[in-house]
């Protein structure tokens, strides 16, 4: 049973990061809370992090089917270039304060809503969960 809830963990992950693709990252906010639009994931990263989740999940089923410590470092490869896509294009957003141009160049700020979290989460459970299945996770001994 305790062999199966790393490669579970990798899963949820993965999972997570793909769901991020399909939620909005920001709403952009009036200073009054109106909201007058959302970023989606697809404009900000064109649907990286999904491709990434979707490789993780293949790059995980291979490492857990046959315990390639490669396969298992692809999967932290994964989490951690979704990390770094994260940090570089969503990170810096957060919270920006600016024009938002509709209505009337009101201001506002982009406030992170469930495909940021969704995005934070699963890369770093990937990236570690990733990290841990390759460095140890994949012990074939214990039965």
């Amino acid at each position: 049973m305790s062999r199966l809830l790393l490669p579970l963990a990798c899963a949820a992950g993965a999972i997570a990061l793909g769901a991020s693709e399909l939620s909005p990252t920001f709403e952009l906010r009036g200073f009054d809370d109106t909201v007058h639009g959302t970023l989606e994931p697809g404009d900000r990263h064109y649907y990286a992090q999904l491709v990434l989740a979707v490789f993780a999940l293949a790059a995980l089923a291979v490492a857990a089917l046959t315990g390639s410590r490669p396969a298992a470092f692809a999967v932290a490869a994964c989490g951690v270039a979704a990390l770094a896509l994260f940090a570089i294009i969503d990170l810096p957003d957060l919270n920006a304060q600016g024009s938002l141009l509709d209505p009337y160049f009101a201001e506002g700020k982009a406030v992170p809503v469930t495909g940021f979290w969704l995005e934070l989460t699963g890369s770093l459970t990937l990236a570690a969960t990733g990290l841990a299945l390759a460095l140890g996770g994949l012990n074939r001994d214990e039965e």
